[in-house]
């Protein structure tokens, strides 16, 4: 796989480092316990053709556009002794360029994690350096460590504090704790198995700040109750605590009926947007969003099953969205109806979508979508109805090669053809040392 010069001269020094701490981590280790290197590499390209149509009510021409995205991602991970061992070392990059635009000194990186890890056991997990870390209100990417620990299978804690990693990707620089600060933490606990209910809950805790002024602080608690391993309870609460309003409530319920195939759930959140304390939008009046979910599955024959979901949202400004959507499923077949009512206009979509493996190596699979939508009202009204598709295929000679091939179409008023191709090349590999 071709790494462009540019990410070789900016990150040459990623990959001696990594072999350094994987030789010094399993010096003096016996052969039985020798090292494995293992990873990925990929090579995607996404080229596509559009435009050559007009925007609807304007009659301006969508200019005609051909291009191809060239992406290489490159995946390591290091066991200086074993697979098991404690000690690991983990590495994902991504080399990027618009090859209709930029010429190879503009291909442009990005780190998505680097980090050590060492977990002795399954009681404790620290890792350091860029990495993703869950821990409820306190979860996100940062650069700096984490601790993960567990007491038996009753209560866990983690831990965070860094830097806003996240906004830091496209270089492997690291930011100074007065320029952005990240800290937080969960405590969550399992309650014993008390025939036939087990309670799981946690409260977290999460701090940033940039530039020495705090941005966000958010508290969140999470509970969920199991009941004969058939009905699932839940509730989650999230506050700002600088803004001093909520910003998330849930409650949902779902029934499960276990080698049946049934399942009826439903769902109540109230959400408001996440805004930083710094932000220029802190001091408006964000009305909040109340969404009421409900859905059920049933199996008819065999594999075949209907599914029956939708959705209410409204808000204080009297603004409100209905959905509704049914759908079969036979195997690897579906087929469904799908209409939208309220905000932006009305929506009456047909579906489809089929993935079969014709072979044990080959899969093949498409989707098409057939769509009218008009909005507006009286003499203003305007159809824009849509269609598209997506058809393709898998291909895997051996556990170590995989190639994925599509093509994607779309016809509408703005863009008629819009033509896209997708293909992908992974390798995947792991050597002994």
């Amino acid at each position: 796989m071709y790494l462009p010069e540019p990410l070789i001269s900016r990150f040459r020094w990623v990959i001696p480092v990594l072999v350094v701490l994987v030789l010094t981590l399993g010096f003096g280790v016996d052969d039985a316990a020798a090292g494995t290197l293992r990873g990925s590499l990929t090579t995607t390209s996404y080229i596509f053709e559009s435009g050559g149509g007009t925007y609807p009510g304007t009659g301006i021409a969508d200019r005609a556009q051909t291009g191809n995205w060239l992406l290489q991602r490159v995946r390591l991970d290091a066991f200086p002794t074993t697979v098991q061992g404690p000690v690991s070392v983990h590495m994902s990059l991504t080399a990027r360029n618009q090859t209709h635009l930029e010429s190879l000194s503009d291909t442009k990186t990005r780190i998505y994690h680097s980090y050590l890890r060492y977990r002795p056991g399954r009681s404790m997990d620290f890792r350091l350096g860029r990495h993703y870390r869950s821990a409820g209100v306190a979860s996100g990417v940062s650069d700096g460590g984490s601790l993960h620990l567990r007491y038996g299978k009753l209560v866990e804690a983690v831990v965070v504090g860094g830097t806003l990693g996240i906004e830091n990707r496209d270089e492997l620089t690291f930011e100074k704790p007065d320029q952005s600060r990240r800290w937080g933490g969960m405590l969550r606990f399992t309650s014993p198995v008390l025939d036939p209910f087990q309670l799981i809950g946690g409260v977290s805790f999460a701090e940033t700040a940039r530039d020495d002024v705090e941005d966000t602080r958010q508290i969140g608690v999470h509970l969920r109750l199991n009941v004969a391993e058939r009905v699932r309870l839940k509730y989650e609460w999230r506050r700002d605590l600088l803004l001093d309003r909520d910003v998330a409530i849930v409650a949902g319920a779902e029934y499960l009926a276990p080698g049946r195939g049934y399942r009826v759930w439903a769902e109540y959140n109230r959400r408001e947007p996440v805004i930083r304390a710094t932000s220029f939008f802190a001091s408006f009046d964000n009305e909040p969003r109340d969404e009421a979910r409900a859905g059920f599955t049933y199996p008819l024959w065999r594999t075949l099953a209907a599914t029956v979901d939708g959705f209410l949202i409204g808000s204080n400004d009297d603004t409100e969205s209905r959905s509704f959507r049914t759908s079969l499923s036979y195997y690897g077949f579906s087929v469904g109806w799908r209409a939208y009512r309220g905000f932006g206009g009305n929506q009456n979509s047909l579906v489809g979508s089929a993935r079969v493996q014709v072979l044990p190596e080959l899969t093949v699979f498409a989707n098409a979508d057939l769509v009218d939508y008009r909005y507006g009202h009286g003499h203003h009204e305007e159809d824009n109805g849509a269609a598209s598709a997506v058809g393709g295929l898998e291909y895997r000679p051996s556990r170590a090669w995989m190639f994925r091939g599509q093509f994607e179409t779309l016809d509408h008023a703005a863009k008629s053809p819009d033509v896209r191709g997708l293909f992908s090349l992974n390798y995947r590999f792991g050597w002994k040392y």
